[in-house]
């Protein structure tokens, strides 16, 4: 098992003329020997924020990980995200006092 970091790169126009290139915001998961892909982060810079990266990231990963389950934990209090993750078709499938466990299950 191993954790892993990945940086998340978003293209802004400046000036109308140059793109620049900048980090806002990464994800990081560990990838275990029981077929599960499970994510730690996936953050966002909250000037970034609102603007489909965080959800274009999760398809990704999705889609990257199509032969695996996927799990992941959330805030209870962050409901915009638990909306994101339910309507992704993630489960709650357990819950700590902070926490909902969420999980794709694709295999098996």
């Amino acid at each position: 098992m191993s954790i892993s970091f990945r940086e998340v790169i978003y293209y802004s126009h400046k000036n109308g003329q140059t793109f620049i290139e900048e980090m806002v915001g990464f994800y990081n998961w560990k990838d275990t020997n029981d077929n599960i892909f499970e994510i730690g982060n996936i953050c966002v810079k909250p000037e970034y924020q609102n603007k489909g990266i965080g959800t274009t990231v999760l398809k990704e990963i999705i889609f990257e990980h199509k032969e695996q389950n996927i799990k992941l934990q959330v805030f209870k209090t962050n409901e915009r995200t638990v909306k994101l993750y339910k309507k992704m078709k993630f489960e709650k499938i357990e819950e700590t006092e902070i926490h909902y466990i969420m999980k794709l299950k694709v295999y098996g």
